[in-house]
């Protein structure tokens, strides 16, 4: 599995007081970054499996990455159960 681990972190950590104020920001700054733009076109749709779901708007995109964060709670919700 590839990714990136704060272990592998040489420098420039930022410290857990750090992150979480990033975190804290990111509600505020997100809905002033998409303000206006749900209805934006996207240069190139997202096409989802062999052309199941076309995705050409970012208000598609926000929908999709909700659902698709809610299948890996369910998943990770599953699995906790097996253990």
């Amino acid at each position: 599995v590839g990714g990136t681990s704060p272990e592998q972190w040489e420098d420039n950590v930022p410290t857990n007081e750090e992150l979480l104020s990033a975190l804290r920001e990111q509600p505020e700054w997100i809905t002033a970054f998409l303000k206006d733009k749900l209805d934006d076109k996207m240069s190139e749709p997202l096409v989802i499996g062999d052309n199941i779901m076309t995705i050409d708007d970012i208000e598609g995109i926000i929908q999709f990455i909700a659902w698709h964060e809610g299948v890996h709670a369910g998943v990770i919700d599953a699995l906790s159960k097996l253990s």
